[in-house]
This record gives structure tokens, C-alpha cells and sequence, in this order.
């Protein structure tokens, strides 16, 4: 469902969402370095790879995750390809793993593998011949067979960034956004255009019925420019009213609803500044042994 990716089969025995990023593509955009600190925010990146000086745009070309949902990284596949040298790769891999409770090497895997996380609940895979790093959950350990036979990456087309969701209403509970629940599925790609600074937003989602997509488009556009739009006030330099994307134009073609929305390099900069303390302040709950990288 993520489209260009080209990996390898294994995925997350429930992959609802699918998430795609074009390092080698973003890292030569003025916002790599800022894409960079958004992913070494994440808890679970953090927790992996926080100590390791690996940076997840700089030493990556692609990143895929697959999981059931993204909150608890117990469940969740990650699927990178690196352009380190594979034996420096290998030696990351080995210290993160000696830091791990229980972490070892897994003598009788067919490929070389270690337990790793703060709680030895994931494993690390490699495939040198293909410069695959993969993450698994620990109870997946039968399934590392499949990272050998893997493929690698195809090379990036225009897409920077796609992301799948099934039964996406269930991913914007108490966000606050009202998602129709007769959606089966929803996919966004963000895409350059030839302005440096202007972006794609394009949207698909496939609705139970043609009549079901008439009425949430309507409703959908309504809910959207409700937020598309803050108001901050008088605070100096962002001015009173700040779009975080374009004005969308929104179609629908049978039981399918089409979306596009112009995205500025300035609106994607000021939405990553929102996100980033965020996952900053959600891994300081993990950390401290709060519910903040919990299931949901």
C-alpha cells in the first residue's frame, strides 16, 4: 500500500499503518536537518539508536515502519537501508545490544541478529549484502528467516514521505479531529514540487459506499478548515492567523475521496516545531515510566 517502496516482505503481523520516508531524498532538502531531530525524537529511535551518533537522514536512505499502531514499538517492524560500511553497522548493532537487559547475539538465527531495548523486547537483524538493518518484535524471532531472502529498496521516485492507515478513525482519537468511521483506509504522500520550497500534499481514501464518500468529503472539508487555519493571537512575527497547509481541493470519484493540498516549506518547519517537544516530552514519560509510549 506504500507505493515505491520495494522492501522485502516481512512486515508486522497486523500492519494498519505503514509508514514511508525518503532519506536519501529528504536529507538533500534545506529541511533534512529538521526531519533528522524529528525522528531522534521519537521514544523508541531514541531508546534504539539515541546513543549510537547514528542519524536516522544522514546514515539512512530509507525508512519503512509497519505495525498495528505506531505507540507501542513492541509490535512494530522497521526496515532501513544503510550507506554506512556494513562493519560499522555491525559494531552499532553489537554496543546497542551489549547495553540491553538480556541483550545478546542469537547464535542459531540465519542471519546475524541480537536482542536489543530497554527491556530486550525487540531484535536486531542484518542483511550485509543488502545493507538492511531490520527491527523485530522479540516474539518475531521465527520469522527472521524471511530477512535473508529480502529484497532491497528500489531506488526513490518523487515521494518523501507516505503514510497508510487502515480504519484510520482509530489514529485521531482524542486528537480532537472527527474522522468518518465507514473510511476503510486513508493514504497521504507528500511530494516536491520544482519550487524548493513548495510541497504536495495529495490524500486517497476508499469509503464503505459512493454515497458514504459524498457526504464525509463535505464533512471532511468543513472539520479541516476548522483547523487548517490557528489563530495565535497577537504574538509577534507569526502574525494573527497561520495556515498549517494550503487550501485543499477535495474530489470524489465513486467510493473514493482525492484530496490535494499546496504545503509550504515555512507551514511544514512550523508543524515539525509543534510535533518535536512533543515526542520529546513522550519519551521523558517513558523514561520516567509513564504511560507515555503505551498502547492505544
Amino acid at each position: 500500500a506504500v507505493a515505491g517502496t520495494g522492501a522485502a516482505s516481512l512486515g508486522a503481523e497486523h500492519p494498519n499503518v505503514r509508514i514511508y520516508l525518503a532519506a536519501d531524498r529528504i536529507r538533500k532538502h534545506r529541511l533534512g536537518t529538521m526531519f533528522s531531530q524529528l525522528l531522534q525524537a521519537i521514544p523508541q529511535w531514541a531508546e534504539v539508536l539515541g546513543t549510537t551518533g547514528i542519524d536516522p537522514i544522514r546514515d539512512f536512505d530509507h525508512i519503512l515502519l509497519s505495525g498495528p499502531q505506531m505507540r507501542d514499538p513492541s509490535y512494530v517492524v522497521v526496515t532501513l537501508d544503510y550507506n554506512l560500511s556494513a562493519a560499522k553497522m555491525g559494531e552499532t548493532v553489537r554496543r546497542v545490544s551489549a547495553a540491553a537487559p538480556g541483550g545478546r547475539r542469537l547464535k542459531d538465527a540465519p542471519v546475524p541478529a541480537w536482542v536489543i531495548g530497554q527491556r530486550g523486547e525487540r531484535i536486531a537483524a542484518l542483511h550485509p549484502k543488502r545493507r538492511l538493518l531490520v527491527i523485530v518484535p522479540r516474539a518475531a524471532e521465527d520469522k527472521l528467516g524471511a530477512v535473508k531472502k529480502m529484497r532491497g529498496f528500489e531506488r526513490s521516485t518523487d515521494r518523501i514521505i507516505a503514510l497508510y492507515i487502515v480504519t484510520p478513525w482509530r489514529a485521531f482519537r482524542g486528537t480532537g479531529f472527527r474522522f468518518p468511521e465507514s473510511v476503510k483506509w486513508l493514504r497521504l504522500v507528500l511530494l516536491p514540487t520544482d519550487e524548493d520550497d513548495q510541497f504536495l500534499l495529495q490524500v486517497e481514501a476508499e469509503d464503505a459506499s459512493a454515497d458514504a464518500a459524498a457526504k464525509d468529503a463535505l464533512q471532511l472539508g468543513a472539520d479541516l478548515e476548522l483547523v487548517r487555519v490557528i489563530d495565535l493571537g497577537d504574538i509577534p512575527f507569526f502574525g494573527k492567523q497561520v495556515e498549517l497547509i494550503g487550501r485543499p481541493e477535495i474530489q470524489v470519484h465513486g467510493n473514493r475521496i482525492h484530496a490535494t493540498a499546496p504545503v509550504s516549506e515555512a507551514q511544514l518547519r512550523r508543524i515539525m516545531k509543534v510535533i518535536i517537544p512533543r515526542l520529546e516530552a513522550q519519551g521523558e514519560r517513558r523514561r520516567a515510566g509513564g504511560k507515555g509510549g503505551g498502547k492505544g
